[in-house]
């Protein structure tokens, strides 16, 4: 029987019967979930792994259910180890801690729930030992039974831009998901200035519903065009979507010519609003950089450009891989032409920067991808 148990996005007072982590309530509510006039979702089973709860005030998050979506969402480690548990908030939260009671403290102070209990040694008391006559056993044979092995999970990885579909093999109803939208293309340089990076590509995961033997929508979405060579502010193109069934991963904003004034690219929000790509700062300044899945983008410090928000890594191909990368903007004063974002990473392109009476051409956004782990029973 699995492990797991109901969550709230909660702004109000701590509900009776429940505990409350920043805006989360967890538990069963003394007088009812009707009570409260909030809406309650189960999470995942934690037998499996150690889970991450966190708050979605945009009611954005992909459910299993088809059009439901929520206000609460959830990460799980990949196993219900310790260092499982830290690998995984160290690559949400870009962190370094080394034990899991270090992960709690930071998560709880920022708002984040987890599953993970503290491990605190418990103090043995030394016994005193009393001297007895042992009588020489009689040695039964017993059987050990041989264990039984779980099927390994099966993983598809659809990297080829364009849609396809999918069909459920016989007994799969449940599939675990990765899809990642087409970064942003990166804005061109011109002049002594830099352009600014493409937004990245949205970044979704999870677990979804599927009937054996029905087809599903897969699409893989491009990358964005970056803005062209040329002495004016060409920006580049957004990305395109990626799709698997109901769950739409949406392509990261374009990145913006170098004298288009502006800010940094602003991060992925939820399921709604994908990455941003960053502006141009004008003659003589580094371009801003794009927005990641993770985090917003950085501002230019003078002549050099800014830094792309950070990215998601996820392990569900079997290695830990980082998508939606926000692009990088462009330096000012030199020729530095754009580059584009990594094949099949979301990424956002990286923007390009110039010379006076010169230009570069800004780098395309990497193209998205959609992968699938199942287990046919």
């Amino acid at each position: 029987m699995s492990t797991a148990r109901p969550f709230s996005y909660n702004t109000g007072s701590t509900i009776s019967g429940t505990i409350q982590i920043g805006n989360l309530a967890i538990g069963y509510p003394d007088a009812g979930f009707e009570s409260t006039g909030l809406e309650w979702w189960n999470g995942p089973d934690e037998d499996l792994g150690y889970v991450i709860a966190q708050e979605v005030p945009d009611n954005g998050q992909p459910t299993p259910v088809s059009g439901e979506t929520a206000s609460v969402g959830f990460f799980r480690s990949e196993t219900k180890t310790e260092l499982s548990f830290v690998n995984l908030t160290n690559s949400l939260f870009n962190q370094t801690f080394t034990t899991g009671n270090e992960c709690k403290t930071y998560l709880n102070n920022n708002g984040y729930w987890t599953s993970w209990v503290d491990l605190t040694p418990t103090p043995t008391p030394t016994p005193t030992v009393t001297p007895t006559i042992t009588p020489t056993p009689t040695v039964t044979p017993t059987i050990t039974p041989t264990p039984t092995s779980s099927p390994a999970p099966t993983i598809q990885s659809f990297t080829t831009v364009g849609t396809t579909s999918w069909t459920a093999p016989a007994g799969v109803t449940s599939v675990e998901y990765l899809v990642v939208g087409g970064g942003g293309g990166a804005g061109n340089g011109y002049d002594n200035a830099g352009g600014g990076g493409g937004g990245a590509g949205m970044v979704l995961s999870g677990t979804t519903s599927v009937t054996p033997g029905n087809s599903y929508t897969v699409t893989v979405g491009s990358g964005g065009t970056g803005g062209a060579n040329a002495r004016a502010n060409n920006p580049g193109t957004a990305g395109n979507n990626s799709v698997f069934g109901s769950v739409t991963a949406l392509g990261g904003g374009n990145g913006f010519g170098s004298r288009t004034g502006g800010s940094a690219g602003s991060a992925q929000i939820g399921s709604t609003t994908a990455a941003t790509g960053g502006s141009g700062s004008g003659g003589g300044f580094g371009g801003k950089g794009g927005g990641g899945a993770l985090t917003a983008g950085s501002n230019n410090s003078g002549a050099t450009g800014g830094s792309g928000g950070n990215g998601i890594t996820s392990n569900i191909s079997g290695s830990n891989v980082t998508y939606g990368v926000g692009g990088n903007g462009a330096n000012a004063g030199t020729q530095n032409a754009g580059t584009n974002g990594t094949a099949n990473t979301g990424n956002g392109g990286r923007a390009g920067g110039a010379t006076s009476s010169n230009s570069t051409g800004g780098g395309n956004g990497g193209s998205g991808i959609v992968i699938l782990k199942y287990i046919v029973v």
